[in-house]
This record gives C-alpha cells, sequence and structure tokens, in this order.
C-alpha cells in the first residue's frame, strides 16, 4: 500500500498532485488559501481505494469543507471511477460536468444504461453523484455547473484564490455531441444499431491562473475536429503569460498532441505530467510518446510504468513458494503512483517529488 506524504502546502503555495494506477487518473489541486479542488478520480487496483481523499486525510485537509469543485472532464470509465465517492466526501463542492451532458437525452439514455453513451461503471459514478444532488441542502446552488470553452468556473474577483477557466469543450464540440446522443436515441428507438461516439471530443480542459503562476489540465482533449478539441483552444485563446504545468493529455497518446498547444500556451521548461493506460494493443505512452515528451518539456513526469513491472529473481522465487500472498507484496502492478508538484510564489519556484509507481522519464 502507498504511503502518501503528510505534509500539506503552505496557504500561499499552488499543489498539483497527479494519481494514476495504469487504467485512471486523478488530479487534485490546491489552489491557495486552503481550498481544493479534484479533476477525475481513479482507484487503486490494488487496495480499492481513492487515492485523493487518501492523501487529503494524510495531510489533514477536510474534504467536506475544503474542496470546492469536484469535476468530471468527460464519460470514460478511467476518469471517473470512485467519483461519487469522491463527491460524498466533498460535501461543499459543486459537480462540474460538460456542457453536452445538459441534455435530456444523455439523462434518459444513462437511465436506459447504453453501452455507446457510457459503460455500467459509469453509468453508476454519475447515478450515485445526481442521486446525492438531488438531496443535498440547497445551501450553495446550483450544485451542478457545466463547463463550456470561456466560463469561469472561479474567478480571483469573487474572492476565489485563483481562477479556473474552461478552455474546452469549445461550442462546435457540444454541438457534435448533441447530435450524436440524439442520434442514439433514434437508434434505440428504431431498434437499430448506435453509432459509435467518442466522449473525448466533450472532454473539459482547465486554465488556472494563481497569480503568481498557471497551469493547463488537458483532460483527454484531442486534436480536433474542425472546430473542436486543441485547435479550437489555441484559437480562441492566448494567455498573457503561459502555463508553468501541464497535464498531458489522453495518457501521451499523439492524436492528442498539437505543436502550437506547447509553442503558444506552455513554458518552454514547462513540468509535464501524465498518467499511462496500460489496456489495449496500443498502451500509452509507449516510447516514442515518452521522447516526444520529453523534448517538449523542461521535465516529464508519470504516475506509473506503462507495462507490467518486472519481477526481480528473488521475487519471483518467493512468488513460487508463497503463492498469491508473495504475489501481492511484491507485484506493484495497478498500485497508485504519485506525481507532486508544488510551486511557491516567495521563490517563483516548482519542486517536484514522486512516490509509490511514479517516476521521472
Amino acid at each position: 500500500m502507498t504511503r502518501w506524504p503528510s505534509d500539506p502546502p503552505a496557504s500561499t503555495d499552488v499543489e498539483v498532485s497527479l494519481f494514476g494506477p495504469g487504467r485512471g487518473e486523478c488530479c487534485l489541486v490546491h489552489l491557495g488559501s486552503g481550498r481544493w479542488m479534484v479533476v477525475d478520480s481513479c482507484i487503486d487496483q490494488r487496495t480499492g481505494r481513492v487515492p485523493a481523499l487518501d492523501y487529503l486525510d494524510a495531510i489533514g485537509v477536510d474534504a467536506a469543507t475544503s474542496v470546492d469543485l469536484v469535476i468530471g472532464t468527460h464519460a470514460h470509465q478511467d476518469h471517473i471511477a470512485g467519483l461519487a465517492s469522491v463527491y460524498e466526501r466533498c460535501a461543499s463542492a459543486r459537480f462540474v460536468i460538460p456542457q453536452a451532458l445538459r441534455n435530456d437525452d444523455y439523462f434518459a439514455l444513462l437511465q436506459e444504461e447504453s453501452g455507446p453513451i457510457a459503460s455500467r461503471g459509469t453509468y453508476n459514478e454519475y447515478s450515485r453523484i445526481f442521486d446525492m444532488v438531488r438531496h443535498r441542502p440547497l445551501t450553495i446552488p446550483p450544485y451542478i455547473k457545466f463547463a463550456i470553452a470561456d466560463r469561469y468556473l472561479l474567478e480571483r474577483s469573487a474572492g476565489a484564490p485563483a481562477d479556473v477557466r474552461v478552455l474546452a469543450p469549445s461550442d462546435e464540440a457540444v454541438t457534435r455531441a448533441i447530435k450524436a446522443i440524439a442520434a442514439v436515441r433514434v437508434a434505440n428507438d428504431a431498434g437499430r444499431p448506435p453509432p459509435r461516439s467518442n466522449a473525448n471530443e466533450t472532454s473539459i480542459a482547465l486554465w488556472i491562473d494563481a497569480g503568481s503562476t498557471r497551469l493547463l489540465l488537458g483532460g483527454d482533449v484531442e486534436r480536433g475536429p474542425a472546430n473542436c478539441g486543441w485547435a479550437a483552444v489555441v484559437d480562441g485563446f492566448t494567455p498573457i503569460s503561459r502555463a508553468a504545468y501541464f497535464k498531458v493529455p489522453h495518457h501521451g497518446s499523439p492524436n492528442a498532441h498539437l505543436d502550437a498547444v506547447w509553442n503558444t500556451l506552455l513554458e518552454p521548461n514547462v513540468i509535464s505530467t501524465l498518467a499511462p493506460f496500460r489496456l489495449g494493443k496500443n498502451a500509452r505512452p509507449n516510447a516514442t510518446d515518452r521522447q516526444r515528451i520529453k523534448e517538449a518539456s523542461g521535465e516529464a513526469y508519470a504516475t506509473a510504468a506503462t507495462k507490467r513491472p518486472a519481477l526481480s529473481k528473488q521475487a519471483k522465487e518467493e512468488v513460487l513458494h508463497f503463492g498469491n500472498l508473495a504475489r501481492s507484496v511484491h507485484d506493484p502492478y495497478g498500485a497508485c503512483g504519485q506525481v507532486r508538484a508544488r510551486h511557491t510564489a516567495e521563490t517563483n519556484r516548482w519542486t517536484v517529488q514522486t512516490y509509490g509507481q511514479a517516476y521521472k522519464m
């Protein structure tokens, strides 16, 4: 079991912790002044626990009163697993989902557990969250906020410690998603196989301006199609200052890479972090992905290895002797790693530490 660090950030520190076990990711951000936000969620596959909540407990942060936003960037299980447990603990937080999900057809299809729209796991997470939204006291309405490009989720002018601005999805991406959801509904009603849809088109990307530094959290945003994805972001957004921290989108996949993002939105020595995706025949990041990201970054980190870590000769012998007990001790596959980056305003410097299976690329 990973031992999470126990030293909390200072009130003036900006901190980003990226968690990932090899399938799934979660970004936990300290915005300053003891205020936090959680972007997506994952589960440690060895323990079944939610690492972001365990880390908040380890550093003495009360999630019920200190987390302002819980954000589900898009409807893919590797980004939403455990998100209902996060929202349950974050009793004063608002829940944020893409604007495209503000659609009666989408909620109706979720209730039908439609495969092309959402997996059973995703359906269960949303169902639990929406049930909690309905039963929470209306002391800070609205509980759900919908994300679309150029909308602010938090603003310093309103007393927040940082500006949190949505860069994606674009208007065109939302329009395409609504049409796709409607097409699934029509196909279901007609008894035809529903068309495939791509939830990454509506993934949320966030720009965080904390005054002394800036961050870009890329979700699973891809390059396009036209007027969508990163192409729409760079066409519609010109920052005053570039970001020093980048949560690399879509596990480092080439379909989420756009040179203009690195050249116009990010500092040349940007700290890049990602969570791998081990499932399927094209696990990410592969060697080419890692090289591309390292060359574009000042420093680059991953929460876990792309491939299953090899056991040492001694560990193999112990597995043979002790069976599953030894395997659970020595085999770290599925254990969640943490990349923690902190920015100190006084020195204007970032420091990065890795825990568990996380490593510098």
